[in-house]
């Protein structure tokens, strides 16, 4: 890896770091360390930084907000960019704004709404950033983040940067063709808004926030949200049924995995509960789905990344686009 870091060090300088915690960086606070590591929330440089890996066959990985991934305990080889913060771009006449792939979801949804644009609410106390919310399909009560993207500026596996149209990105629930695909956002423009009361949102905002907090881990237990998707509607224009309620039928509040457990008020839920590992949690995971295949005859599919050098086949975790 000479080669890599003598190019990294000429294009970075003092901002490359080796060696540097992937743990706290996400909000599972598990994982080894990243072999190289760059902070930024300019898309130019993830565009830099991804080039050099490309040239040189080196693995490359991206974080954002570290919400929604667990990283493997022998850490990452290679250069791994967390692409965090970035800015606002306002076109008040046209009803768009342009966020930065980096931003994070709750700063955009916050700033919409405070312009009396309606409805991002939705979205409101979703961790991570719009880049990896828009690719992972995110969303909540029943509505997605896609529902109101006009266009995405990605970033090839070819190092070619290309603006796509909503139709293009291939999004839907918790999955993207942007994932399959192995492109990342670069950046993200929203439009199609409606005119409402500022403070009606403003709100509606804090109402779902105190709502996700009752259901959620306190800061003490980190976790990385629903680690499996719920399951398909059983008819046409039914709700999706909820894989935390099909733990919860199997016992799954009771599992745990040396420091690994499931949360005591939501099934779908693994948290850290001190000095948990990685393999811990994809024991737990294992197990839980097991129990659900044994029961149902229905086979979970996880919702969390897991972010590895290593080629995993197993039928709870899948590598990451």
């Amino acid at each position: 890896m000479n080669a890599l870091r003598h190019q990294l060090i000429a294009a970075f300088g003092p901002s490359l770091r080796q060696g540097e915690p992937l743990a706290p960086r996400t909000w599972m606070r598990v994982g080894g360390p990243a072999e190289f590591l760059i902070e930024t929330g300019r898309p130019e440089q993830v565009v830099a930084a991804h080039a050099i890996c490309r040239c040189l066959g080196a693995p490359f990985f991206l974080l954002g907000g570290g919400s929604n991934v667990l990283v493997d305990d022998e850490g990452l080889a290679g250069l791994t960019v967390i692409y965090r913060d970035g800015a606002l771009r306002w076109q008040p006449e046209k009803g768009l704004v342009t966020a930065d792939a980096g931003v994070a979801l709750e700063r955009l949804v916050e700033a919409v709404s405070a312009r009396g644009w309606g409805d991002l609410t939705f979205a409101a106390g979703i961790p991570g950033t719009v880049g990896g919310a828009l690719a992972g399909g995110a969303g909540a009560y029943g509505r997605l983040l896609v529902e109101t993207v006009c266009t995405a500026r990605v970033l090839r596996p070819d190092g070619s940067v290309a603006d796509l149209p909503v139709q293009a990105l291939g999004v839907r629930y918790r999955d993207s063709d942007l994932l399959q695909r192995g492109e990342i956002v670069l950046d993200i423009t929203f439009g199609g808004f409606q005119p409402e009361d500022a403070a009606a949102l403003s709100a509606r905002i804090g109402a779902i926030k105190r709502e996700r907090a009752g259901k959620h881990p306190p800061p003490e237990l980190p976790c990385a949200g629903s680690f499996f998707k719920n399951l398909p509607p059983p008819n046409p224009g039914a709700q999706r049924v909820a894989a935390g309620l099909i733990l919860d039928r199997c016992g799954a509040k009771e599992m745990h995995s040396g420091g690994a457990a499931v949360f005591e008020r939501h099934a779908n839920i693994i948290v850290n509960a001190g000095g948990a590992t990685a393999a811990d949690i994809l024991s737990l995971a294992r197990r839980m789905a097991d129990r659900v295949q044994a029961r149902y005859g229905i086979r979970l599919e996880p919702e969390v990344r897991y972010l590895s050098n290593k080629p995993i086949k197993s039928v709870i975790v899948r590598d990451p686009a």
